[in-house]
């Protein structure tokens, strides 16, 4: 596991083994982060302990080309 840190405004970030952050919690609300093979971020939920058990309704989405660039946010919808 990676590292935890506090901010002394009450925000907790904790770290991969890789340095990402993979969540944050202030005031008991939790915000989790997943990445790719290559380090981007793909994936930011709202309440929730990681990506993959958010609410489509909780998650927004990155979209990324073969070199890097990022060419989609898709925010949380209702539906999916």
């Amino acid at each position: 596991a990676g590292d935890t840190t506090k901010d002394g405004n009450g925000l907790t970030s904790v770290y991969s083994a890789r340095n990402r952050l993979i969540q944050t919690t202030r005031g008991g609300a939790t915000t989790a982060y997943a990445h790719n093979a290559f380090g981007e971020r793909v994936c930011k939920a709202s309440n929730a302990a990681n990506c993959a058990a958010a609410q489509p309704s909780a998650r927004t989405e990155y979209l990324y080309t073969d070199d890097g660039q990022l060419v989609g946010e898709y925010p949380p919808t209702a539906t999916d």
